[in-house]
């Protein structure tokens, strides 16, 4: 009874500022809808550095070696892992890597890969040197005889725009290759001025070898991630962690005005006390995210950016946002406990906030952040919720998936209370 009293007390309070609960419900839902539209259309254009790229080389060649030097020495783009047959890790080992986002994007080398391309590439020269055969027609018109293929999983978080930023230069790459052998069977077939034979070859970029791309844990058919699927959580949690400024305004202006120290005479413990702030502030940071999940669903499909796919996992979801919740209140607590004035706090939880959510990926997704930047992020607790609504959103994952950055959030939330109620003792 006693904690109900106080929520109904910290209730009251925050009805009575009607305008400032309103700009804490519309601010995020604005700051979403402009970044969302932007982005549609440039998102994941702006190259990042340090894109990890697992290269499972099954043909363990000069040239496949040459294949990842080129990646990782020619393009700053890709951060190059060559893993070769005699690693521990298999195809199968390395579709879960890229599914789980450890790492970007995974090329397969088959066996025989160059083998079979340069035999292509021997048969293509010879068929423009000599002719084909009687009674047959040339070799790269034979439609029955598909080129051998490397296969490029895709982390099923990587949005379509970013894709291309990726596929891109693997195909030119993997063209230059192709080049190089028919340079190759050139030098090998023929012993005479080749200039009046270039246009004879009839050779077409990707004739000889190919990309397969397969979206790695779940089916080709299946979407890639949207800036909508970054978006609406990214600053949904965004919202949440700046209710830091009414929780910590609510803190400092009971402690100024001597109510905090009439509660503190009461036969209530101050557990009692902080523990309702912090329900009825988690309370608006889960009306935030309804909101959030809303105007992804049915406003944005309206204005031309497709509507939210949220996967399947609802309780996961619901789990996910309740401990951002949690984290969030923690954190107001934790400030408006040691801030003395109210700009104090407005201004150290306003920056702190902006700048936890530039590094944990709200503002720009992590995988286009210098290397650097992205193990900084790390450390952000908007990034552990942006991790896990991902995982649920775009990976489908279980819940022993999202179960660390939960113990993060929640971590956070009772490490930010213990520090509170310290200082709030240490006050008296």
């Amino acid at each position: 009874m006693k904690l109900l009293a106080a929520i109904q007390k910290e209730a009251l309070i925050l009805r009575r500022d009607v305008a400032g609960l309103v700009v804490l419900l519309v601010m995020p839902v604005v700051l979403v809808m402009v970044v969302t539209l932007v982005q549609e259309d440039t998102f994941g254009k702006a190259l990042g550095t340090g894109t990890r790229l697992l290269l499972l080389d099954l043909d363990d060649s000069p040239e496949s070696i040459a294949l990842g030097d080129g990646l990782r020495e020619e393009s700053d783009f890709f951060d190059v892992t060559r893993v070769t047959a005699d690693g521990a890790m298999d195809e199968e080992a390395a579709q879960r890597a890229v599914a789980a986002g450890e790492y970007r994007v995974c090329l397969v080398v088959p066996p025989g890969f160059f083998d079979t391309v340069h035999a292509g590439a021997t048969a293509l020269i010879g068929t423009a040197l000599d002719g084909p055969a009687e009674g047959e027609g040339s070799s790269h018109d034979d439609a029955d005889a598909a080129p051998p293929a490397i296969t490029v999983y895709l982390d099923p978080a990587v949005c379509p725009s970013h894709r291309r930023a990726i596929i891109t230069p693997l195909h030119q790459v993997l063209q230059a290759m192709e080049m190089k052998s028919i340079i190759r069977a050139i030098e090998s077939e023929m012993a005479l001025e080749t200039e009046d034979r270039e246009d004879a070859m009839g050779w077409e970029p990707g004739e000889l070898a190919g990309l397969r791309e397969v979206r790695a844990g779940g089916s080709p058919t299946v979407p890639m991630a949207t800036s909508v699927q970054q978006n609406v959580p990214a600053w949904a949690l965004f919202g949440m962690f700046m209710t830091v400024i009414p929780l910590s305004a609510a803190i400092i202006k009971e402690r100024d005005f001597g109510t905090l120290v009439r509660l503190r005479t009461l036969p209530v413990s101050l557990w009692t006390l902080v523990l309702a702030k912090v329900a009825v502030y988690a309370s608006v940071c889960m009306l935030q995210f309804g909101l959030m999940l809303c105007l992804g669903l049915f406003v944005f499909p309206l204005l031309g950016p497709p509507a939210l796919d949220m996967g399947v996992h609802y309780g996961l979801i619901a789990l996910v946002a309740v401990s951002a919740a949690l984290a969030a209140t923690g954190f107001g607590m934790l400030i408006g406990s040691i801030a003395r004035t109210h700009d104090q706090a407005s201004v150290f939880g306003a920056t702190s906030v902006v700048i936890a959510a530039a590094f944990g990926g709200i503002m720009v997704p992590v995988f286009l952040m210098p290397r650097g930047m992205q193990l900084a992020s790390r450390f952000s607790p908007l990034n552990w919720g942006l991790n896990a609504f991902l995982e649920v959103f775009v990976r489908g994952a279980s819940l022993a998936a999202v179960m660390p950055d939960v113990w993060r959030l929640l971590g956070f939330f009772a490490v930010s209370m213990c520090l509170a109620v310290f200082c709030f003792r240490s006050r008296d």
